[in-house]
């Protein structure tokens, strides 16, 4: 029997259980590209990171029973990230910078050879156009400067970590070098899909051609295929099985998405695609003008208030829709932006708009079978992500890699073991950017992302945003006790309603502007509800992400002019409206915020009084805050100390 008939009588009722398969015997060494013929080349690249990963990480022959958990982790700093702690079980050291050219750097990291030109081409940000020999199937440029382009310092350093397909965790993104790090990500995406297209039309063409020559009685051995569109390079087959004479190449997923980018804004989104389209050298590009339209803003509309920060102009620069969806589909030379997700081969989202085609248990209509194959998931500014809904983001990755529900005209001849025994989930890579650290994004790193080959993490020192407040104003920390995290939240109000509050009403007067900081929504409403309840004689406002544009106006006008007393804030409505509060003359924080820099804008935006004073309220659990705030090295010592004072 030819293998195209086998592979379409086969299906998921006949398959075997994979488990009860022969094992293959698991690969003790990942594959190696030849070694460079300069062995001072060689050590500048460093030798750890010309290994291919890609053939090895995604192999059949993978051993899904190692524990990387146990490897001993190598920690070292790196210049252009910060410092990097690796766990993992591959044999990786810490990449340096390199002084060799992009195209040697790229061509040992196993990168695709029509995709380094186009890369040299987006690092030093050059408007010249490429012309693209098809014959050839080479990218040529019209200068010879190529060979001087190098890297830069993110590149070289961020790339090699990515290109092992193990979990990375970064909280060093700044605005800055997130241009570069998207960069880095778009290459690793643009890369791993068109390996993983090559292949499979490579394979495809050997089964056609072998199943030619089987109808036509020639068994001498197997044929040569080509296509127009596979890269002609030296990359193997892939894995093979061999049943008799008939050849079974497993290649495929369940479905066709490979990559997965959330995003939380459109205006970020925009420059993900437009990278990945320049790094495709796509020479048409299906609903480019539609993109466009859709994903950006017409100039009168994009404006924002000069006075505000600079973070947030540049956070909130274009088109800042929370709801959106998209598939990038790849073929030869062309791309299709809004393709159907299953004939999508990269899927750019946010988690609101992919939660909407998600759904939830009881939905009647609901699809995410789409991401059953999911090998790269990609996660950028989780830091943004927390100020959204962050419930969205653990419900996709809740719903990735799992068996889906129907075949999807799946050929399951063609599908690699690993998926059909359920266990896609310890090959698949993450990678979460953030701008800083939190419990939240950590536990998603842990309980989600099981990556086989272990982890990667990247952070950074603080100096603290404490040093930014210009203003003389006592600051006092005290910190509360809790037996457990479970009972953090209610020793906190406890804290709040026996010592905060008595504060408010010294000797039977109101104090006047005192402004009550509360990153929480729910603790919001917690401590709102309670000044309502037991405190009706204080003038209370209200300032959250849900207060509508006429309350807002009201409550500030009101605060400043003495009307109210107490302005209750939560660090969304900062976030999302960075207004400068008049009127303040002191402040309490309920909780540190997130983002460290607010810490300084509201101290600095005091009406300094002789009794202005600040109040902050911390616990253990909040370390991260607090390393962000007073600084890495005052916050160990501050862990210990029930009060301490900025003066």
């Amino acid at each position: 029997m030819s293998a195209t008939k086998r592979a379409n009588k086969r299906s998921p009722s006949n398959i075997p259980n994979a488990a009860a398969r022969k094992a293959p015997t698991p690969s003790t060494k990942p594959l190696q590209k030849p070694q460079r013929s300069s062995v001072d080349k060689e050590q500048a690249l460093n030798k750890t990171l010309i290994e291919n990963y890609f053939d090895s990480h995604f192999s059949n022959n993978k051993n899904l029973e190692g524990d990387s958990s146990n490897a001993q982790p190598v920690k070292a700093s790196v210049e252009a990230l910060g410092t990097v702690l690796v766990s993992s079980s591959l044999p990786l050291s810490i990449p340096h910078e390199s002084e060799l050219p992009l195209q040697e750097t790229l061509d040992a990291l196993s990168v695709k050879a029509r995709v380094i030109p186009l890369m040299a081409k987006l690092a030093t940000a050059k408007s010249d156009e490429l012309s693209i020999d098809r014959k050839a199937k080479k990218v040529k440029k019209d200068s010879n400067e190529e060979s001087s382009v190098r890297l830069s310092p993110i590149h070289q350093s961020l790339f090699p970590i990515m290109n092992t397909y193990a979990d990375v965790l970064l909280t060093t993104q700044t605005r800055e070098n997130e241009v570069e790090m998207r960069q880095t990500y778009c290459l690793h995406t643009v890369n791993h899909v068109l390996k993983t297209r090559d292949r499979v039309l490579k394979n495809t063409a050997r089964l056609n051609a072998a199943a030619l020559a089987s109808s036509s009685k020639d068994t001498s051995g197997e044929a040569e295929g080509t296509t127009e569109d596979a890269e002609d390079d030296d990359e193997d087959a892939g894995d093979v099985e061999r049943n008799g004479n008939v050849i079974e190449y497993r290649d495929q997923g369940f479905t066709r998405p490979k990559v997965l980018i959330l995003i939380p804004f459109k205006n970020i989104a925009f420059e993900v695609i437009e990278t990945i389209i320049k790094l495709s050298g796509a020479s048409q590009v299906e609903n480019k003008s539609r993109f466009t339209s859709e994903f950006t803003l017409p100039p009168e509309e994009d404006g924002l208030d000069p006075t505000k920060p600079e973070d947030y102009q540049h956070d909130f620069r274009g088109n800042i829709d929370d709801c959106f969806r998209i598939g990038i589909k790849f073929s030869r030379r062309h791309m299709k932006l809004f393709s159907d997700f299953y004939s999508a081969d990269v899927i750019v989202a946010s988690p609101l708009g992919l939660r909407m085609v998600v759904g939830a248990e009881g939905d009647k209509e609901r699809d995410f079978d789409f991401l059953s194959s999911i090998e790269v998931v990609v996660v950028d500014r989780c830091d943004m992500l927390l100020m959204q809904n962050w419930d969205h983001l653990q419900h996709i990755f809740q719903h990735l890699n799992l068996t889906p529900k129907s075949a999807h005209d799946c050929d399951f001849a063609r599908t690699k073991s690993w998926y059909l025994d359920g266990r896609s989930a310890l090959l698949r890579q993450s990678i979460l950017l953030s701008a800083f650290p939190t419990p939240e994004i950590n536990a998603l790193m842990a309980k989600s992302c099981k990556n086989v080959d272990g982890r990667i993490k990247i952070s950074k020192a603080y100096r603290g945003s404490v040093g930014e407040v210009v203003v003389q104003v006592p600051q006092m920390y005290n910190r509360i006790t809790s037996p457990s995290l479970r009972e953090l939240d209610d020793a906190r109000f406890k804290h709040f309603v026996e010592k905060v509050i008595p504060t408010l009403k010294r000797g039977g007067l109101e104090q006047k502007g005192t402004i009550i900081f509360i990153p929480s929504y729910f603790d919001y409403v917690r401590v709102r509800n309670h000044l309502r309840d037991h405190h009706a004689d204080l003038e209370v406002g209200e300032l959250c992400e849900y207060t509508s544009n006429s309350d807002i106006s009201r409550t500030r006008s009101n605060f400043f002019h003495g009307k109210t007393s107490i302005l209750l804030m939560t660090e969304r409505f900062h976030f999302f409206r960075r207004y400068k509060i008049r009127g303040c003359k002191h402040v309490v924080f309920y909780q540190l915020p997130e983002y460290a820099q607010f810490y300084a804008e509201l101290m600095n935006g005091m009406d300094v009084g002789m009794e202005s004073r600040c109040s902050v309220v911390y616990s253990v659990y909040d370390k991260f805050r607090m390393e962000r705030v007073v600084g890495s090295d005052r916050v160990k010592k501050m862990m210990d100390k029930d009060t301490f004072m900025f003066a």
